[in-house]
């Protein structure tokens, strides 16, 4: 029996601007996922919605997350620093 799981999550950002430059910054993670997990991103005014999805190994997802919320993190503290 193969697992599908898929975990949206919106994030809001002060400006269209920096939602635009985390979205560039991060689109890396949409293609560097384990074989069996999807990514994507979509951008719509200041708020950047993922999307991943896993078929099979339920940590497979959860790591996935993790590393997308971490690069996410990273980026927006970047942006912040400069500013």
């Amino acid at each position: 029996m193969k697992i599908e799981s898929e975990i949206s999550i919106k994030l809001v950002f002060a400006t269209p601007e920096i939602t635009e430059a985390i979205d560039k910054s991060t689109k890396p993670e949409n293609i560097e996922t384990p074989e069996n997990v999807s990514a994507s991103s979509e951008m719509k005014n200041n708020e950047l919605l993922l999307t991943i999805k896993s078929k099979g190994n339920i940590m497979d997802l959860i790591t996935t997350v993790e590393d997308y919320l971490e690069k996410i993190d990273l980026s927006y503290k970047t942006i912040k620093s400069i500013k």
